[in-house]
């Protein structure tokens, strides 16, 4: 069970807290010197001297962590130490089981309720997550290359024909040029064309280029006997 440290049973209350860090003072010995000998991390040392038992997942971390730091100090009252800290655990855990009820009755409406405070900041919430949405949308059209896609021709083929059929797909908005030549591209983004070839290898050079200059290239050989 876990305490929080917000509860009102530790505020003034803390006899055996103050009781360790008065006797650690007079012995000279500081927080990180107390946690070399014991082996304790500071966080507890300090749990304990502040009244902080809420800081603790179980009372039996606590008393074996508290055992070992009074016996480390030599404390001369350490039976009535021990008394105090299960006193003051019983009180925490009577406030934390009276805190659970009350939580339990009270209606999830009141508990969960929308007020003009939180709607205005969960519609800022909502306006943010979708302003950084459009942004990131913009930055990645800007930053990705236009699509260039070939069906025809494939690469390295030999035909006969001295006419090389051209198709293909791209963005619409894209300006698609084969060796310098301009090529049509329709409402769906597809291109369809026709290139007279010479005899021989033949390198066609596709270029795709978006409004902002990025450009996609693909290069395609045919052999016309």
């Amino acid at each position: 069970m876990m305490f929080r440290d917000s509860m009102s049973p530790e505020q003034g209350k803390n006899f055996f807290g103050d009781a360790i860090r008065r006797r650690r003072e007079a012995l000279g010995i500081s927080v990180e010197e107390l946690s070399r000998q014991t082996q304790i991390p500071q966080k507890y040392i300090l749990a304990f001297e502040n009244g902080k038992l809420g800081f603790f997942s179980a009372k039996v971390y606590a008393a074996g962590y508290l055992n070992k730091i009074l016996a480390a100090i030599s404390v001369e009252n350490k039976d009535e130490l021990i008394k105090e800290f299960n006193e003051e655990w019983l009180s925490l855990a009577s406030f934390q089981e009276k805190e659970d009820a009350v939580l339990a009755r009270r209606p999830l409406g009141r508990i969960f309720s929308f007020t003009p405070r939180r709607l205005s900041i969960l519609a800022a919430g909502i306006a943010l997550f979708v302003l950084l949405l459009f942004f990131g949308y913009r930055l990645m059209v800007f930053v990705r290359l236009p699509p260039l896609i070939i069906e025809m021709p494939r690469d390295k083929i030999v035909q006969e024909e001295r006419i090389i059929k051209i198709k293909g797909g791209t963005e619409r908005e894209s300006r698609l040029t084969v060796n310098g030549r301009e090529i049509k591209i329709n409402e769906s983004g597809i291109f369809e064309d026709e290139i007279e070839a010479i005899k021989g290898v033949n390198v066609l050079e596709f270029v795709a280029e978006d409004r902002f200059g990025k450009q996609t290239k693909e290069i395609r050989h045919v052999l016309v006997k």
